[in-house]
């Protein structure tokens, strides 16, 4: 794999995480629920939007299948488990 394909990908999770930490901080301190920022922040910078725009022939975040993967594998990490009531 390509170097520089692996930096780019990396560089565009770092930049996607911290824009979603960011919003969901903003969210909470305005008691929105914080899931609300992060897909804010998903539709916002994704490749249709802020994130398809073009500088210098390159797009903003630049959404490979490296990306792809590592979101996939970021949502199943994040996802809670059920929780049981006690009776």
């Amino acid at each position: 794999m390509e170097q520089d394909v692996l930096s780019r990908a990396v560089t565009d999770l770092c930049l996607l995480i911290f824009l979603a930490e960011f919003s969901t901080s903003i969210t909470s301190q305005l008691r929105i629920p914080q899931v609300i920022g992060t897909i804010l922040t998903g539709f916002l910078f994704g490749p249709n939007l802020i994130g398809g725009i073009l500088i210098r022939g390159y797009p903003l975040i630049g959404f490979n299948e490296l990306v792809y993967v590592f979101s996939e594998i970021g949502s199943m990490a994040r996802e809670e488990p059920e929780v049981t009531p006690k009776i």
